[in-house]
């Protein structure tokens, strides 16, 4: 799996792994392990760029929104920027409200993508050729399935096959 990692070049974060990661790269000859944090280019500075950049910082590392609101975060980001002004430093109600639109935006491109998802899901189905035995489908609780199942529903209605998203999906009950 580590060479499947590296040849994406997906970087290989999990703190417990390293040490396993690494004596499997040296039998590989692969020498000293390499570097996993990604090189992230910094960008010219822009008002959007910053507001971007400070949600990246917040969201990322879990930070308090209230972080924009200290005196020292501030004076940190305007030693960092000479081109910075305090009145630029957004407050926390639009770091928020950047956040919501950034998170918007987000399920909007996951909801695509559960498209694709119902698409690769027929393909699987249409290759085992059981489109017209396909009696209920199960899947965990979580919202984005709704989606997915959906969108299925409607592909096979295409068909002219009968398939509900609603009556013929297992919902998944918490184990306890």
């Amino acid at each position: 799996w580590v060479k499947g990692y590296d040849d994406h070049k997906i970087p290989i974060t999990a703190k417990e792994a390293k040490e396993c990661v690494a004596g499997y790269r040296a039998c590989q000859g692969q020498g000293s392990a390499q570097d996993d944090t990604p090189a992230m280019p910094i960008p010219e500075f822009s008002d959007e760029t910053f507001i971007n950049a400070l949600v990246n910082f917040i969201v990322a590392n879990d930070q308090s929104l209230n972080v924009v609101e200290s005196v020292f975060f501030c004076q940190l980001l305007l030693l960092l920027c000479s081109k910075l002004l305090d009145k630029d430093i957004p407050h926390r109600t639009s770091v928020r409200n950047h956040i919501e639109a950034c998170w918007k935006e987000y399920l909007a491109q996951l909801s695509g993508e559960l498209k694709h998802l119902a698409n690769a899901l027929l393909h699987i189905i249409d290759q085992l050729k059981i489109d017209c035995k396909i009696g209920w489908i199960t899947l965990d609780n979580a919202s984005n399935n709704d989606m997915m199942v959906e969108h299925l529903s409607c592909l096979l209605g295409n068909r002219g096959l009968s398939f509900s998203d609603f009556k013929h999906r297992i919902w998944c009950v918490l184990s306890t």
